[in-house]
């Protein structure tokens, strides 16, 4: 997704550092008009402090080559389209089979020439609401920045960013945490479970190299602009602990505001209601989403 550095933070840091930066680099926020459309990033130093350190030496052999690949699959699609069965027929596959087949050749292909031109990375997508991203931003950026936080304590966190400001129509933004390698399964999944136990409900997983050939929901041949969702990784039982545990301690936190609330007043009124907004609440609806566009409002009709 296209965009440019509005803010960055390297860490580790002291959780004051941490605090400071989050005090002048709120997402909500866009007091410049330069600021639309750009990402605040946050990173933790441990083998590279830039993302694109990771990409290597390779981009135009990953684009051109890249492009071949969806070219095929594009071809491909229309031939099945024409050609196949909309039902399987005795000793025909149907048009979905032939497309999955079709998707898996090119998913392959990508995962081949992704490794060896070294664009290996990837990220978890959120779509917070423009009332919770400042809370949301600070969880991600404390468990990243500091040096006992979860995601920093994770060999295969890299950074984080987030959209700044949003476009008229928009009611999302966009954030992503970085994980090195796109097909390290488990390693994914160990991420997957931090942001979980961080409060926060994440969509789906995709790799920069989906990124680089512009693979997204709207993709003409119809193929999932991601790599993984939660389902792909986890059984459904454990998808509902991860989720009662969440709510759990969402439930817990708010209770435990509710009682300051009662003892300080409108100063903890107006605390709770700030704090809230980093428990994890606040996330669109539409949990599944693969896109790294926010999302729009709905017309009116």
């Amino acid at each position: 997704m296209s965009g440019f550095v509005v803010g960055s933070f390297v860490g580790p840091a002291s959780a004051s550092d941490v605090d400071e930066f989050l005090s002048n680099c709120k997402p909500s926020q866009n007091k410049l008009e330069l600021s639309l459309g750009g990402w605040f990033w946050a990173h933790y130093k441990k083998e590279s402090t830039d993302i694109e350190a990771i990409v290597g030496d390779h981009q135009d052999e990953f684009d051109t080559k890249g492009k071949e690949l969806e070219q095929e699959l594009l071809t491909e699609c229309e031939r099945i389209k024409k050609e196949e069965p909309v039902r399987a027929k005795k000793g025909q596959k149907s048009q979905k089979d032939c497309r999955e087949e079709a998707y898996k050749k090119f998913k392959d292909g990508v995962e081949k020439l992704a490794k060896k031109c070294k664009i290996i990375s990837g990220k978890w997508l959120l779509y917070p609401s423009p009332e919770s991203v400042d809370g949301i931003w600070s969880t991600v950026v404390h468990s990243l920045c500091l040096a006992d936080g979860a995601l920093a304590k994770h060999p295969a966190v890299m950074t984080a960013k987030v959209m700044v400001g949003l476009s008229e129509g928009d009611r999302t933004h966009v954030m992503c945490v970085y994980v090195k390698d796109s097909w390290d399964k488990e390693a994914v999944k160990e991420v997957w479970k931090i942001l979980s136990e961080e409060g926060l409900s994440v969509s789906a997983f995709k790799p920069d190299a989906y990124t680089h050939l512009n693979i997204d929901s709207k993709h003409a041949s119809g193929i999932k602009s991601s790599l993984y969702t939660k389902t792909d990784l986890f059984t459904k039982d454990e998808i509902a602990a991860f989720d009662k545990a969440r709510q759990e301690k969402y439930d817990a936190k708010s209770k435990a505001k509710e009682v300051k609330k009662v003892v300080g007043g409108a100063e903890a009124e107006k605390k709770k209601e700030e704090e809230l907004k980093m428990d994890g609440g606040g996330f669109d609806a539409d949990s599944d989403s693969e896109d790294e566009k926010p999302k729009k409002k709905k017309a009116k009709v």
